[in-house]
């Protein structure tokens, strides 16, 4: 019960970038919040499941490690939004 507790806190934390990100930074875009936390599950969930810890880190930080590389690497990437001002 205790490891599928720790899977879905391992999972749920995927989601503090995205939301992070979008509060503090204006370039993070919809794209890289959504590939950010499919990396970060992507990480996190097999390792959590199968009970490997690399190094000894816990595979939420890894997990939150791809995440944040990939929220940035995304956004950075995509074209900037086109805002146009009221007059």
């Amino acid at each position: 019960m205790v490891e599928l507790l720790l899977l879905y806190y391992n999972g749920i934390t995927q989601f503090t970038p995205g939301v992070v990100a979008s509060f503090l930074w204006k370039r993070a875009t919809a794209w890289g919040v959504g590939a950010g936390i499919a990396a970060g599950l992507l990480v996190a969930v097999p390792l959590a499941a199968l009970n490997i810890a690399p190094w000894g880190i816990n595979v939420g930080l890894l997990g939150l490690a791809a995440n944040v590389i990939v929220l940035v690497a995304v956004s950075l990437l995509a074209p900037r939004p086109l805002v146009r001002k009221l007059p």
